[in-house]
């Protein structure tokens, strides 16, 4: 069981390292996971046996759910998390009603690693700009060119209510956001973390 989980924590690390590389591809993440998962396993190389009815599965659900949590990070020798998509949901967060109204749209497949707003790549919520210039290529200008060639046009487009040409930057997570304070959110993640803690723990 610890053979699997030292070979599945070492590939989601890797993965995370090069998940930037992918995007911008032709290759998913997922046809990286099944790739990979038929290499190592029995019809591969036959290195990871996960038996499906018992602990293996349930080691690798758990690995699955943490990996959008904090004690995922730490579980892979993380020394610190930055969050920062959930704390835009706040009150206390001084981002616009479209912004806002944006972000609680937001599905999983609606965020794209972009450079099209400041010439340097960041992750932010699909509209008409990225998907008409693409998400990344190798002809943008550099920063902070883009920003301000963009300026007009986004603000003509925002006082029409449209956020077609807006920089709203948000994380993967961005569908899991809830509206709560922020001291609330800190609270709610930091007891989540260590329930986590504990039960990774056995």
């Amino acid at each position: 069981m610890y053979q699997n989980a030292a070979m599945l924590a070492a590939f989601l690390l890797i993965y995370s390292a090069i998940a930037g590389r992918i995007e911008r591809s032709w290759i998913s993440g997922p046809i990286v996971f099944t790739g990979v998962g038929f290499i190592l396993g029995p019809d591969g190389l036959d290195m990871l046996h996960i038996n499906i009815s018992g602990e293996g599965l349930r080691l690798l659900a758990e690995l699955t759910l943490a990996m959008r949590g904090i004690a995922a990070a730490f579980a892979l020798g993380a020394a610190g998390v930055q969050i920062g998509t959930a704390y835009l949901f706040c009150p206390e967060a001084a981002i616009s009603p479209l912004y806002r109204d944006a972000l609680r749209q937001a599905r999983a497949d609606t965020t794209v690693l972009t450079d099209v707003f400041t010439g340097r790549p960041a992750r932010a919520l699909s509209n008409r700009l990225t998907r008409e210039l693409r998400a990344l290529h190798a002809v943008t200008p550099d920063f902070p060119t883009p920003m301000l060639a963009l300026a007009p046009l986004r603000r003509k487009a925002e006082q029409q209510g449209s956020r077609e040409f807006s920089p709203h930057w948000a994380g993967q997570a961005a569908p899991l956001g809830r509206e709560m304070p922020a001291e609330a959110l800190t609270r709610a993640l930091a007891e989540a973390a260590l329930k986590r803690f504990r039960q990774l723990a056995g």
